[in-house]
């Protein structure tokens, strides 16, 4: 059982299987037990169906109940400025666009999150690189 209230982090060598935990977790591999969980839990990065839309429809196809106002402070927090919204998301830089995702996955509410990629969180939240990062992000990581 994981507990919401806690910052979890899974580390271990390549090829051990943390991708494999974590894609069981959220249900994106069958497996032969059963899995339960009181929350949703989301694993990043999310896949983009089709990259050749604007930022904003991508992002609105990921979370089409998230208000824009929601998405513009997320953006903001994480040091992008909202015309990125505008442009192609094939046309950003690969940290842009992991930004915009996680602009996305920030707007839910009362999951687990599941962020595969150690460095998006370092890169994403520099304050991460000093430990102090939990404070200022105050969700559930996994």
């Amino acid at each position: 059982m994981l507990d919401t209230d806690w910052r979890l982090g899974l580390t271990g060598r390549n090829g051990r299987g943390k991708t494999t935990l974590l894609h069981l977790l959220s249900g994106a591999l069958d497996a032969r037990g059963a899995i339960y969980s009181a929350v949703p839990m989301r694993y990043f990065p999310f896949a983009v169906e089709n990259p050749e839309e604007a930022t904003r429809e991508v992002l609105a196809r990921l979370l089409p109940d998230c208000p824009d106002w929601r998405i513009l402070r997320e953006l903001r927090l994480l040091g992008l400025d909202q015309e990125v919204l505008y442009r192609l998301f094939y046309t950003l830089s690969n940290g842009k666009r992991t930004k915009a995702l996680l602009a996305s996955s920030l707007c839910e509410r009362a999951h687990l999150y599941e962020w595969d990629e150690p460095l998006i969180i370092s890169t994403c939240f520099p304050a991460c690189r000093s430990g102090s990062c939990w404070n200022a992000r105050p969700r559930c990581f996994l």
